[in-house]
């Protein structure tokens, strides 16, 4: 959990090393209008939760950026509160239900007091109270439970001692030397094996925590290779130039196609055969650059240094280097989508910009089987075919009505002795007469 805001390169240098998962961080500063930073913010292979902020002025807002293979799913709890902000999101898989929290500290300026918080908590440890299975709460509580002696945090303390939800985060989370920061869970529930105060990104230390259940499955791709790096050229060019010389005597394009194929593939089976492999799937983003890459490994050497020294030399070089690596992050960006953008048809630009709001973007359903969701799409496709059909069906039996009774009209006026044989000749004062005569709503016209 970090409590920092508006810094999405950090997150974006930090996801492909650490492998916290998921990540909450409170206090993003993200509106529901901003789909832009929020798709720039999540590295490939990630989804993001995103609560905005109540406040459009300042502060606030709440994010879970997690990898896709978790199963978490955001879910309205159903309360209001005023004095802090929350999300509620399930873990369907280790079936754990979150809260994240932010509490914007009181002040003239919002008009919030502790009390008004202390009164809303104790509702909403109420609620927990009356949620079944495991729970973890966490988040930025702007509450100094380091000070249990004073009123207010004796009285939260109380509250959640009442509610049976123990605090697991010791130690100053805040640059002022506070703890602000909380981890809460019941200790029943054996679910927090331990949590640790680690370097701050902002004025708020991260906290770390590490939780008692399964792993998310991770993706395993199987490909076949062959190793180019272990052919003799030498070899392989008499072998390929042996292959290949039956070729001078071939006339038809389709018979020295097929000789090339096979010879080619025939020599490469000896000196380089498939292999098969498993490999982690791996993405990076398009703008990803080797300097990128070599900045990262500088950082994450100053960051190991300094959490073995904890010199405030060796931090501010892990700090200074943390900015040079969100700095680089935004340079790529900036020049990549430059280049794709500049000179661009209009249909790769409507497709580069639906990407970066996040408009047209196809996802699956959340399922717990995935023969399952098979089934059904296969089910839900066949009712729909099979409604096409009875519709097709019916207009044509509709249609076939219509041709019948089109028959018998025919039928009946070939079978009728009356037709027209006199005209009269009517003028001006007989359309007058009948135009007053009528009720209609274009009557008007006629004057």
């Amino acid at each position: 959990m970090a409590g920092f805001g508006y810094a999405e390169n950090y997150l974006e240098a930090d996801s492909g090393e650490v492998q916290i998962q998921p990540k909450v961080i409170t206090e993003t500063w993200l509106n529901d209008f901003d789909p832009v930073v929020i798709q720039d913010l999540k590295p490939p292979g990630y989804d993001f939760l995103n609560v905005p902020r109540l406040n459009t002025t300042y502060g606030g807002g709440i994010g879970v950026l997690y990898k896709s293979g978790l199963k978490l799913r955001a879910f309205d709890s159903g309360l209001v509160f005023t004095t802090f902000e929350h999300m509620a999101f399930t873990d369907s898989q280790n079936k754990i239900s979150y809260y994240a929290i932010y509490r914007p500290p009181p002040s003239p300026r919002n008009g919030f007091t502790t009390k008004e918080f202390l009164s809303e908590f104790d509702n909403f440890a109420d609620y927990i109270n009356t949620i079944d299975g495991r729970v973890i709460i966490l988040g930025d509580f702007n509450m100094h439970v380091d000070a249990p002696s004073t009123g207010d945090a004796s009285h939260f303390l109380t509250t959640l001692n009442n509610a049976g939800l123990m605090q697991y985060v010791t130690g100053a989370t805040h640059r002022c030397g506070h703890t602000l920061d909380l981890v809460l869970a019941r200790p029943e529930d054996n679910l927090i094996a331990n949590c640790a105060v680690d370097s701050p990104l902002s004025d708020h230390n991260v906290v770390l925590c590490k939780l008692r259940c399964e792993k998310p499955d991770s993706v395993a791709v199987r490909a076949q290779v062959r190793n180019f790096k272990g052919i003799d050229l030498g070899s392989f060019q008499e072998d390929l130039a042996s292959k290949l010389e039956p070729m001078a005597d071939l006339n038809d394009v389709n018979t020295l196609t097929e000789h090339y194929i096979n010879s080619v593939t025939d020599v490469m089976d000896v000196h380089a055969p498939v292999s098969e492999v498993t490999r982690r799937s791996r993405k990076r983003h398009p703008w990803y650059n080797g300097e990128i890459h070599r900045a990262r490994r500088i950082r994450r050497r100053y960051e190991r240094k300094w959490r073995k020294t904890r010199l405030p030399g060796d931090r501010e070089r892990y700090l200074t280097q943390l900015n040079v690596v969100s700095g680089l992050i935004e340079e790529a960006k900036t020049t990549y989508l430059k280049h794709e953008l500049l000179g661009a048809d209009r249909k790769t630009v409507f497709k580069k910009v639906n990407t970066m709001l996040q408009k047209n973007t196809r996802s699956l359903p959340v399922y717990d089987s995935g023969p399952q969701l098979c089934h059904d799409f296969a089910t839900s496709f066949n009712r729909k075919i099979e409604s096409v059909h009875m519709a097709i069906e019916h207009e044509q039996q509709l249609n076939n009505m219509d041709i019948d009774r089109h028959n018998m009209d025919v039928n009946a006026s070939e079978r009728s002795d009356t037709y027209i044989s006199d005209f009269e000749i009517v003028d001006e004062s007989d359309i007058l007469q009948l135009q007053v005569m009528s009720t209609g709503p274009y009557t008007h016209l006629v004057h």
